[in-house]
């Protein structure tokens, strides 16, 4: 059965910690108004007529755990919020919000790619190319087609193209390992005693990859590694730490 709720890896992981409840609330509720913002454009689209009532009682059910000012019922509210409805409208619900995910993605890639143009560069033809094809993607109704194609956009660049688009994202990856590493040093700064070897590898790891001599692909590849660990319970603290953080 699709799932209606879509949270990120930090806000689930973290929803068990009680002692942060006043930030883990007001993290729900961004996702919460997201939520809203999306099921007021469904009920726009021509198909949502057949499921208007379900529609509203979605909204009332997501409206209501945005009032609800303990974490636990917001919490309770989104996991079990599919269970009020019948399978057909949660699969309808559940493709129209990874639609609307996949299109964020396209958008977020268009403002990349147009940002490329505002510098002199040999690949003007190529990537004003790249901004057609996403454009039209936007207009695809298909998912998996939208999906599948979005995901082999890179597939069609030239090696000099594909070469380029690393080097212009350096500066960013650095800075995102910059950060990581920032906060991993607080956290250790903190000296509350929990997963301290842990945490001192992962600050070592990241400030490695920082190193000029390190490829763009690596410094991502340990990026992806400090993000999300194999230890389920370090990423549950991690978690925590970086909302309290925030």
């Amino acid at each position: 059965m699709a799932k209606l709720w879509i949270l990120t890896v930090f806000a689930v992981a973290a929803l068990a910690q009680v002692s942060l409840a006043a930030d883990l609330g007001e993290a729900l509720n961004m996702n919460i108004r997201e939520q809203l913002r999306l099921y007021d454009i469904f009920a726009k689209d021509p198909e949502a007529a057949k499921y208007s009532e379900d529609l509203k009682k979605l909204i009332q059910i997501t409206e209501g755990a945005l009032k609800t000012e303990s974490v636990q019922e917001k919490e309770q509210t989104i996991n079990t919020i599919d269970k009020n409805f019948n399978e057909e409208f949660n699969k309808w619900v559940g493709a129209k919000l990874e639609h609307a995910q996949v299109n964020d993605d396209i958008h977020a890639a268009i403002t990349f790619y147009s940002g490329l143009l505002q510098k002199a560069t040999p690949h003007e033809e190529e990537i004003k190319k790249t901004l057609s094809t996403l454009e039209n993607l936007l207009k695809e109704t298909n998912l998996k087609e939208k999906e599948d194609k979005f995901l082999g956009l890179t597939k069609t660049f030239s090696p000099e193209f594909e070469k380029f688009l690393k080097e212009s994202s350096l500066p960013e990856v650095n800075q995102t390992l910059k950060k990581t590493a920032a906060f991993f040093a607080t956290l250790l700064e903190q000296k509350e005693g929990k997963y301290e070897k842990e945490i001192a590898d992962l600050k070592a790891k990241t400030e490695a990859a920082l190193a000029d001599s390190v490829s763009i692909d690596e410094k991502n590849k340990v990026l992806s590694e400090v993000s999300l660990t194999a230890d389920k319970d370090l990423n549950d603290y991690l978690a925590k730490k970086n909302i309290e953080l925030a």
